[in-house]
């Protein structure tokens, strides 16, 4: 999945179209989609006319998500559901750490993303929900150049705190979001306990720090998912091969920091990668491989063909 494709997410999950009336359980409340498609413009405008968040700037975009996105998010309840079982145990003072820095973890993961945003637009399919409801899914899609993504997102009901919904959670290429980090804090905090895993995302949005700053800024970066195996291969590879193409840049870099689960179908889709990259006159280069895809690169004799960048 690459940085354009998750600045449209980024921007998506704050976007979806009316579609048509809801009761309102408050005064002050509004319907999901409704509010989907108030934060969707918002949001939008901002990133289209915002110099700093377009060049990425991390303090710019941590203020943008804090004055128009968090409070539209439960985020507690998205942290919670990643950690765990561990998150009933940790004190209020772990509570807010891994707050803090799994927001860091997602913002430094994808901002990049938002200078990319471009001439997007998001479609939402008709809602499958009662009026009485008070948990929704509400399914939509980016439409942009090259195939939609299809993104879905769960909404709970908070009648009379802010708009009446709360996001607190995503899925993209059929992949939910929350599920994904709970797979990988759990092996943190089974082999380190909450205070390794919260050292463990420290030290990651440490390293995303230094790599993005030392990242050339003329570089196509491609963000690989958390998940990467035969069922998401060709949406994925299409997504990525899109960016290669609309992308002016001299250098593509895949950033595979995120990616945990994964089968050799990441291979291909990396190698397809930079198959495209060469064709469009593009240097190739991956950052952050996992050691077990490393080795597996190895094995079928294709690690040459996988470099880190010469700067890193």
């Amino acid at each position: 999945m690459n940085r354009r494709n998750l600045g449209r997410m980024a921007a998506a999950v704050l976007a979806t179209a009316m579609a048509g009336a809801w009761p309102l359980a408050h005064a002050a409340d509004e319907a999901p989609d409704a509010m989907m498609k108030r934060l969707s413009d918002e949001v939008l405008g901002i990133i289209k006319t915002d110099k700093l968040v377009q060049s990425g700037n991390i303090d710019r975009i941590m203020q943008v998500v804090d004055n128009k996105i968090m409070p539209n998010v439960n985020f507690q309840r998205m942290t919670a559901s990643a950690v765990g079982p561990a998150w009933r145990q940790a004190t209020p003072e772990q509570r807010q750490r891994l707050q803090e820095e799994f927001k860091l973890l997602l913002v430094r993961t994808y901002a990049g993303a938002l200078s990319q945003v471009n001439d997007e637009s998001v479609s939402v399919k008709p809602l499958r929900a009662q009026p009485a409801d008070t948990d929704v899914i509400v399914r939509s899609e980016i439409r942009g150049r090259g195939e939609p993504i299809q993104l879905e997102y769960r909404l709970e009901k908070t009648p009379g705190q802010g708009a009446g919904w709360k996001i607190y959670n995503l899925n993209v290429l059929g992949v939910w979001l929350v599920e994904t980090y709970r797979s990988q804090f759990a092996e943190q905090v089974n082999a380190k306990g909450i205070d390794g895993l919260i050292a463990t995302m420290a030290e990651r949005n440490k390293a995303n720090a230094a790599a993005g700053a030392a990242r050339r800024a003329d570089a196509a970066v491609l963000v690989l998912p958390a998940e990467l195996t035969h069922a998401q291969a060709t949406a994925c590879c299409g997504m990525l091969a899109q960016a290669l193409r609309s992308d002016p840049g001299p250098q593509a870099v895949a950033d595979a920091s995120a990616l945990r689960s994964f089968d050799s179908s990441a291979l291909a889709v990396l190698l397809e990668c930079r198959r495209e990259a060469l064709a469009r006159g593009k240097t190739f280069a991956v950052v952050h491989l996992h050691p077990r895809l490393r080795a597996l690169a190895t094995l079928y004799g294709v690690a040459e063909l996988l470099p880190e960048p010469a700067s890193a």
